[in-house]
């Protein structure tokens, strides 16, 4: 799918941005991507060892799978490449789910049910969210809409754009294999070592599309913003989870970042921004803004999709 023309790839990225907003996401006990992730864990059970060489090999079968599972798809169905194509884009990217879910955190929050807020939330994050109170729990969401936009939203279209449709699979389930295995734990700190820094790899660039995509919105000086943008963002153990979140905070004016739990334990990130701590009425805002990304890059690719070869 390398040999797509440029109106020919947008035209793929503006029919499966249109499918998220009329479909959201497959049911999760059918979606590809949870089937894929559910095999994995099999397989890690199998392969598992303490060192850094059995997870290259983890992460070489994980990678390879969804590059298989496309090559098949294709010489099946290729007489519907086209509307394969626009399939596999439709199944990586989330916009919609991912603003359902902190809507319905908000929804919660406004009615103070803070137990089933956080119980979404739990659905969302990796960090412990039992003891959180409001703030808390409305900086986790925004943190969350900030790094999955870039997730499952920019990263997979960027490599769509780069390498075509086949690239965005197997992205997806190297940013599924980094979600699984990519924590500094025990368990994980060597085996998911080459799952984790690949993934950052893959979303370097994304991440900083993002930034830029938030300052279109929100202008200001860009030396001002890139200088204190970029600072704060290296406060963050994520390379790439940083520039998302700081970019957040710095257009929406709020301070997020801070202490986080996990199993327990807590986890200075330090702080990202200099606005306020944020409140429920915030992770709409924050909704907000990840729709204006989602429509203004659907804009372009219809733009891109009716222009001249």
């Amino acid at each position: 799918m390398t040999k797509l023309s440029w109106s020919q790839k947008m035209q793929l990225l503006a029919a499966a941005i249109i499918a998220d907003i009329i479909f959201s996401e497959l049911p999760n006990k059918m979606h590809p991507v949870a089937l894929y992730g559910n095999l994995m864990d099999k397989i890690e059970k199998i392969i598992w060892k303490d060192n850094k060489l059995q997870g290259v090999l983890f992460l070489g079968i994980g990678s390879a799978l969804p590059w298989l599972a496309s090559k098949m798809a294709l010489k099946l169905f290729g007489k519907n490449r086209f509307w394969i194509s626009i399939f596999f884009i439709y199944l990586v990217i989330a916009p919609k789910a991912l603003s359902q879910i902190a809507i319905e955190i908000y929804e919660e929050l406004d009615k103070g049910d803070l137990e089933k807020a956080r119980l979404l939330l739990g659905g969302l994050v990796g960090r412990d969210v039992e003891n959180l109170d409001i703030s808390q729990i409305s900086r986790a969401t925004i943190e969350s809409v900030a790094e999955n936009t870039v997730d499952a939203f920019i990263a997979p279209i960027f490599w769509v754009i780069l390498l075509g449709p086949s690239a965005s699979l197997i992205y997806r389930g190297i940013n599924t294999l980094d979600a699984m295995v990519g924590y500094k734990s025990s368990r994980y700190l060597n085996f998911g070592w080459a799952s984790a820094k690949l993934d950052d790899v893959l979303n370097f660039i994304p991440a900083r599309i993002l930034s830029l995509l938030v300052l279109f919105f929100y202008p200001t000086s860009f030396r001002l913003w890139a200088r204190e943008l970029f600072s704060d963002a290296l406060k963050h153990p994520s390379p790439n989870g940083g520039v998302a979140e700081a970019s957040f905070a710095y257009g929406l004016n709020l301070k997020l970042g801070g202490t986080n739990y996990y199993r327990g334990q807590p986890e200075f990130r330090g702080y990202l921004g200099k606005g306020l701590s944020p409140d429920a009425l915030d992770i709409k805002r924050s909704v907000v803004l990840a729709s204006k990304i989602r429509n203004l890059i659907l804009v372009f690719s219809i733009w891109g999709a009716l222009g001249n070869e």
